[in-house]
Order: C-alpha cells, then sequence, then structure tokens
C-alpha cells in the first residue's frame, strides 16, 4: 500500500522536526517546507493528502497559502496549527472547503496524530 503523503509547512524548526518525526513513525511520508511560498510552491507542484501548515510564516503566511490553494484548486485536506488563532481568523478559516481541522500551540502531538489519522482514514498504531 503506498504512503500517504503530507506537507508540513512550518518555520519553527523545532515544532517543524517533532511533527516529521512523529508522522514518519506513523508510516506517513513526510515533505517539510519553512515558509509559506515555498509550501505553496511544493503543493501546487505535487500531491499531497494533507497539508499541515502555520500562520505566521517568512514570505507568504498560511492564510495566504490557503487562500492560494484554493485558488488553484488544490483539494489537500488542510489542518492549521497556530498560536495566532482568534475568533476573527478561525471564522475565516472554517468557511475554506479543505481546513479540516484548527489546532491552537502550543498543542498535544499525540493529539495531533489522532486527528490526522481520523482525517487520513488511517488507524493509529501506538
Amino acid at each position: 500500500m503506498k504512503k500517504k503523503k503530507i506537507l508540513i509547512i512550518e518555520d519553527d524548526e523545532f515544532i517543524q522536526n517533532i511533527l516529521a518525526i512523529s508522522l514518519e513513525v506513523e508510516g506517513y511520508e513526510i515533505v517539510c517546507a519553512n515558509d509559506g511560498q515555498t509550501g505553496f510552491n511544493q503543493a501546487v507542484t505535487d500531491k499531497f493528502d494533507l497539508i499541515i501548515t502555520d500562520l505566521n510564516m517568512p514570505n507568504w503566511n498560511g492564510m495566504e497559502n490557503i487562500y492560494g490553494l484554493n485558488l488553484v484548486g488544490c483539494k489537500s485536506k488542510i489542518i492549521v496549527v497556530s498560536g495566532y488563532l482568534n475568533d476573527a481568523v478561525i471564522a475565516e478559516l472554517k468557511d475554506y472547503k479543505y481546513v479540516s481541522e484548527i489546532i491552537n500551540k502550543p498543542f498535544d502531538s499525540h493529539e495531533l496524530i489522532k486527528k490526522v489519522n481520523s482525517i487520513l482514514g488511517e488507524i493509529l498504531i501506538a
């Protein structure tokens, strides 16, 4: 069976590494981007089953990414993980069809993995 592919768009190297390692252990193929514009370019040139994105990043922020991905017809499911959430931002994110989850930082990596597995229809290994 082909591994499901996840793109992590996160400028905080520590968080990016924790997410990547945790999801690789679960059996996912992981690609990482350190800023919004690089992440957007990867998302439109390759196919991902899921995108996990921060909002506050250099170059393009996560909201610009999500808007752009929506414009180009990207159908990857999206999890937003951010420490900069408020009611207005959450309401805007909920307007996007492919945003599946919105998670506040700091987050529990085990809970995030459960959400990823649920979204992608995987059975939790551990």
